[in-house]
């Protein structure tokens, strides 16, 4: 989860932990942990901007 919190820390402009504490509050953070979805098995990369997607950020 580290590496997919500093992506999105990254994209986003916020600390690695800030990234991390939101992400965690997230649908997409549920979806990751719930493995009939299969989001676990994608990239950091996809993870990272599926999150962005559920924010809304176009950055």
């Amino acid at each position: 989860m580290g590496v997919i919190a500093c992506r999105i820390a990254e994209r986003i402009g916020v600390s690695p932990l800030q990234a991390l504490k939101d992400f965690y509050r997230s649908a997409t953070c549920k979806k990751f942990h719930d493995r009939s979805t299969g989001l676990y098995i994608q990239s950091d990369n996809y993870i990272a901007e599926d999150y962005l997607r559920e924010i809304g950020f176009h950055g």
